[in-house]
C-alpha cells in the first residue's frame, strides 16, 4: 500500500506567515548599555599605586566613591537596609521582620539576592549574620540610614 499526501501549498504559508508573527511578538530588543569609557578610566585613575588590589577586604577602608556597595545600597529597599543596620547592631532581626510584615527567609533572601547581583556574594550566612569579610562596608553602607 501507498499512501498519498497532498499538501495545501496555502495553508503552509498561513500557517508560516502566523509562526513569523508569533516569533516576533515574543522577541525582545535589548537595550544597549551606555558605557562612559571617560568614567571608567578615570576610576582606574583614581586607585593610587601603593594600594594592594589583592589585600584583604576586611582590611581595607570603606571607600565614599560611588563604588559597588554604593550601587549595592541603592538597589536595597528601606527595609533590607535597616535590616542590616538591625543586624549590625545586635538587634533582633526575626522581630525586626515581624514587625515589618515580612517574612524573615523572604528579607534575608531579597539581601543576598542584590548582594549577589552587585558583589558577586552572599553577605548574610545561613545564621543571618553578616560574613566577617563584609562587616565594614555594611558598616558604611548603613551608617547614612
Amino acid at each position: 500500500t501507498k499512501t498519498v499526501v497532498r499538501v495545501d501549498h496555502e495553508a503552509l504559508d498561513r500557517i508560516r506567515l502566523e509562526a513569523l508573527a508569533t516569533q516576533q511578538s515574543l522577541i525582545v530588543e535589548e537595550q544597549e548599555k551606555a558605557y562612559d569609557f571617560n568614567t571608567s578610566i578615570d576610576c582606574i585613575d583614581s586607585v593610587s599605586s601603593d594600594q594592594n588590589i589583592f589585600s584583604d577586604p576586611s582590611d581595607v577602608e570603606v571607600s565614599s566613591n560611588f563604588d559597588i556597595w554604593d550601587m549595592l545600597k541603592d538597589a536595597l529597599n528601606e527595609n533590607e537596609l535597616k535590616a542590616l543596620d538591625v543586624i549590625i547592631v545586635n538587634g533582633d532581626l526575626k522581630k525586626f521582620a515581624d514587625e515589618s510584615g515580612i517574612m524573615l527567609e523572604v528579607l534575608v533572601d531579597g539581601i543576598n539576592e542584590k548582594a549577589m547581583d552587585y558583589i558577586g556574594d552572599n553577605i548574610l550566612d545561613e545564621d543571618m549574620a553578616i560574613y566577617e569579610d563584609y562587616e565594614e562596608y555594611i558598616k558604611g553602607m548603613v551608617k547614612t540610614v
